[in-house]
């Protein structure tokens, strides 16, 4: 059964919990305690995130109906997720593992490994399958110890396809190493022997290889810094202790919990005691002094995530509880917030499911599955970013996926930082977290991005935002051939444009007109050069005046007037412009109206048109550009039909 409620910030830090009735019920799922996180992943691209639920017969796909509830299409997409050989579901990871352009599935049951190619359109055919037979083994003769873990998806060798490492238990940790050509090689991977449920995944050092936290049960380091092909242990995280029998039952999760731009370790426990927080210097941990005091019941805290949910620029928990869930808010202190469900939570998941720039949050237990809708007052003090990789280039049909491992920092102009936030291919109870990025941070003002790529070796980049320029939500998407996200590929971008000192292909208003070089850029392929509307050589994105008028682009916008139209730029007196003259200025009568021109990623936004079945508005009729703030006002970033190439129908991804 999946039941929905919202979390409603009635006062500052206070959460209430409002009950919603309207979804279509998927049944009751039945605990065990191996079960994992959910997984939130659009497998249609259709500009909407669906979820993976964990279940003891194999996890379930619950397909998003564009905001109007969930409905189990197991059976007619997937049908082999729920294959009766297997036992219940540990863990649903998604990734483009063959770079179709289209998110591809690995699910990990105890005694089965399923490999779920993405045939388009979101539907899986039958699933490649490896039992334990099938993997290596310390011991090829011996199956004693083998029981199938946590997973994530890395690039282990560093070759950008995503591999799949999954812990074999005191057989040893597995990777598949994939060719991307739908080949996958099982081999030991080289970690300790430990008995071990659940992992993490992250670069946390930077270096560019994904490090390891493995849950350990009884001892030894959980620790591991991958390099140069090599695993090496880490120190401080040997958390085995007599009192707690389960301690690797638990969630491990990254989380920059005090905004120092390094990767803190959450650690939960069952049986009534919660590690917290450990923080890294150099290879070693520490217990971080901040951690909450957790209140748990006897069986203790299953599940955990970590965000900003309230968008006060601080990162909060939010704990699936044996008895009760709670979020704890971070402020002065933490602040908890207990929920009034009583069920037996082992799985949580934050996204900003209904795009209002707030998390949301999705749990799964015994006996119903919970959907939390974020009604935080605060939503438009959020940015929200999605890291891609160019795995394709334009020469044969641009592809992109998400850059797991790539990572971003997010600071206010004047200095104080909003933390480190990373794209997980395997992070919590067994799931890959939601793609897109998220901070809290001051509404209106422009923040400081510097991007960690994974992908290609791409050099760490720094770029200026303003949230509030992106409309609802403010999220921003980057790529490794467009690394400022305004559609325009780097291979495009002059070296700097308008002389400020800063690289066209990192400047998002390249010539300094005040419009935005995504609004500039005009509509069609990506991969075409950015439109010349006066046809004079020089793009928009690059003209000062692009429609050769006479009036500068921004002094038009001032006016009112159309940038990309010579017949009103003397309908009015001539504005002030950055050359010194000046006169009074009149607007023109007659606002323009019809189809906003907004490039790709974006649909195009039909000011008065009525919405079409796929979710965007009609592109009919001309496309005048409206004043700034009309173009602020209309645009809204439903990412369907993500930076696409014509030539290449599998290789758009919603945001």
């Amino acid at each position: 059964m999946l039941l929905v409620t919202w979390l409603h910030a009635a006062q500052a830090g206070e959460l209430v919990e409002i009950a919603v009735a309207g979804l279509p019920q998927t049944g009751g799922i039945p605990f065990y305690e191996k079960e994992a996180d959910p997984t939130w992943a659009d497998v249609d691209l259709d500009g909407d995130w669906d979820a993976f639920v964990a279940s003891v017969d194999g996890a379930r796909l619950l397909v998003n109906q564009g905001g109007l509830g969930f409905v189990d299409e197991t059976a007619s997409r997937i049908p082999d997720l729920d294959f009766a050989g297997g036992k219940p579901s540990r863990g649903v990871l998604v990734g483009d593992l063959d770079h179709d352009g289209w998110p591809d599935v690995v699910q990990v049951r105890y005694n089965l490994l399923q490999v779920f190619y993405n045939a388009g359109g979101g539907t899986f055919p039958a699933a490649e399958r490896w039992g334990l037979v099938d993997l290596p083994r310390q011991d090829p003769y011996d199956l004693t110890g083998a029981s199938l873990e946590g997973a994530a998806l890395l690039d282990v060798d560093l070759d950008g396809d995503l591999d799949v490492l999954v812990n074999n238990s005191l057989e040893g940790d597995v990777v598949l190493r994939n060719d991307g050509a739908r080949t996958l090689t099982p081999v030991l991977q080289g970690l300790p022997l430990v008995e071990a449920d659940y992992l993490t995944a992250a670069d946390l050092d930077l270096d560019g290889d994904i490090d390891v936290i493995l849950r350990t049960r009884d001892g030894g380091n959980a620790a591991w810094f991958a390099g140069g092909g090599n695993w090496s242990p880490g120190t401080g995280l040997d958390l085995a202790s007599p009192e707690i029998d389960k301690v690797d039952k638990g969630a491990v999760l990254p989380c920059d919990v005090d905004n120092d731009g390094q990767l803190e370790i959450y650690w939960s426990n069952l049986e009534g005691y919660d590690r917290g927080f450990f923080a890294r210097t150099g290879t070693t941990f520490a217990p971080w002094a901040g951690s909450p005091a957790v209140e748990t019941d006897s069986e203790g805290t299953l599940s955990a995530a970590c965000g900003d949910l309230d968008n006060d620029g601080l990162r909060d928990l939010f704990l699936g509880d044996a008895a009760s869930d709670r979020a704890y808010l971070q402020g002065a202190g933490w602040a908890p917030v207990a929920l009034a469900e009583t069920d037996l939570t082992f799985g949580v998941a934050l996204a900003d499911d209904d795009d209002d720039g707030d998390l949301d949050v999705l749990t799964t237990g015994l006996p119903d599955n919970h959907l939390y809708r974020n009604d935080e007052p605060a939503a438009d003090d959020h940015f929200q970013l999605r890291i891609l990789a160019t795995v394709r280039d334009c020469g044969l049909g641009r592809i992109v996926r998400d850059d797991i491992g790539g990572s971003a920092v997010v600071s206010d102009v004047n200095g104080p930082s909003f933390g480190r936030a990373e794209v997980s291919g395997g992070a919590g109870r067994g799931g890959t977290e939601w793609p897109v990025l998220h901070w809290g941070v001051p509404d209106g003002q422009p923040v400081t991005v510097t991007v960690h790529p994974l992908y290609g070796a791409t050099p760490p980049y720094t770029l200026e935002v303003v949230p509030a320029a992106l409309g609802t939500p403010h999220r921003l998407v980057v790529a490794t051939d467009d690394r400022d996200g305004d559609g325009i590929l780097d291979a495009f971008e002059p070296d700097d444009i308008d002389h400020d000192g800063v690289l066209s292909a990192l400047d998002r208003d390249s010539d300094g007109d005040t419009l935005p070089d995504d609004l500039e850029r005009g509509t069609g392929d990506v991969c075409a050069p950015p439109r010349d509307t006066d046809s004079d050589g020089t793009p928009d994105a690059y003209d000062t005046d692009s429609d050769d008028g006479g009036v500068p682009d921004g002094d038009e916008v001032a006016a009112g007037t159309d940038p990309l139209d010579p017949s009103d730029d003397f309908a009015t007196t001539r504005p002030t412009t950055s050359t010194g003259s000046s006169a009074t200025t009149t607007p023109a009568t007659g606002t323009a109206t019809g189809t906003v021109d907004l490039p790709p990623p974006l649909r195009e936004v039909s000011v008065r048109a009525t919405s079409g079945p796929c979710g965007c508005a009609s592109t009919a009729g001309p496309t005048p550009l409206l004043g700034l703030a009309a173009l602020l006002v209309a645009r809204r970033r439903r990412y369907s039909g993500l930076i696409s190439s014509s030539s290449s129908p599998g290789a758009s991804l919603s945001a």
